[in-house]
């Protein structure tokens, strides 16, 4: 089943219409919502959407979740699994951790401030390291 352990979010006009697509979705194995929730995996927008900075949009952006084209409902479907989204991505929209296509070949975006967290907690950890009394001989 193609969308098996995803539930997206569609906003925006796309090629169908949304009912169709959410039909599409839910027949290979995925769910779907009407809004960007806890359990949304992924948000489905056109450029025009993601550009406008919508409330879903940025609802999903402030989740960290992949904001992806429908070419990306459309690869998925083709080869019967979530398939990275590293490409689908808009205008670098999203990507966050929480996406079920997410593979060790996907980009994964983060906030300045994460980043900064991180080299933060990678620093303590080398100062520690480096303060450490040396162990006793064997």
């Amino acid at each position: 089943m193609a969308f098996a352990g995803a539930t997206i979010c569609i906003t925006g006009a796309l090629s169908q219409t949304r009912s169709t697509i959410e039909k599409g979705i839910k027949a290979l194995g995925g769910d779907t919502s009407s809004s960007v929730t806890a359990k949304t995996t992924h948000l489905v927008a056109n450029e025009a959407e993601y550009q406008s900075k919508t409330a879903k949009v940025n609802q999903a952006e402030g989740r960290g979740l992949p904001i992806v084209s429908e070419d990306w409902l459309t690869a998925c479907k083709a080869k019967g699994k979530l398939v990275p989204w590293g490409t689908y991505l808009l205008a670098g929209g999203g990507g966050g951790s929480k996406g079920a296509a997410q593979t060790a070949d996907s980009p994964v975006k983060m906030s300045k401030a994460a980043a900064k967290a991180i080299a933060t907690a990678a620093k303590a950890i080398r100062n520690a390291g480096a303060s450490a009394p040396a162990p006793a001989p064997a």
